[in-house]
C-alpha cells in the first residue's frame, strides 16, 4: 500500500505490469483451464482513499 494517494501514478509501471502478466502466463494453463483470453486489471489502495480500479490493463 502507497502512503499517499499522489504516490498511486507510479505504482504500476510498464515493467511491474510486465512481470504481472508473465506470472499470469505461467498460473493461466494451471488455473485458466479452457480459457483463452485473459485480462489484468489493477487496484490501485491508499490510506482514506477509495480504491482505484483500473480495467483491463493488459490483455494477453
Amino acid at each position: 500500500m502507497r502512503s499517499k494517494a499522489v504516490d498511486l501514478t507510479t505504482a504500476i509501471d510498464a515493467y511491474r505490469l510486465r512481470r504481472v502478466a508473465a506470472a499470469a502466463e505461467i498460473l493461466l494453463p494451471k488455473f485458466g483451464e479452457g480459457t483463452e483470453n485473459m485480462q489484468i486489471d489493477v487496484i490501485l489502495v491508499a490510506p482514506w482513499r477509495w480504491p482505484h480500479h483500473l480495467p483491463n490493463v493488459w490483455h494477453g
